[in-house]
């Protein structure tokens, strides 16, 4: 998915049926700080069923997941601003403790 509404919509959709915290998180980067990967434990709980996946009913999980970003800066050399996400989980994992 691209752009802001697509990312925005995702969120929403997230928000609307689950609930997580990130734990055990460890963040690398490049010299630059172009290229960032986190790596974590999602600790959730599925509340409201999502589209296309089994029916939520509060239904808890423990699953590790990545994260890798691309960071752009402008040419003046303001701030980054993140330019692509990349999420890694194990989906059959994650059924696999809602189901």
């Amino acid at each position: 998915e691209t752009g802001k509404p697509a990312f925005a919509a995702f969120m929403q959709r997230m928000d609307a049926s689950y609930r997580e915290q990130l734990r055990d998180i460890v963040v690398t980067a490049n010299d630059e700080g172009t290229r960032v990967g986190a790596e974590y434990v999602v600790h959730g709980v599925y509340h409201t069923t999502d589209e296309g996946l089994p029916d939520a009913n509060g239904q808890t999980y423990v699953l590790p997941g990545g994260a890798f970003f691309d960071v752009a800066f402008d040419d003046a050399g303001g701030n980054g601003r993140i330019a692509r996400v990349t999420n890694y989980y194990n989906l059959e994992a994650w059924l696999a403790q809602v189901s």
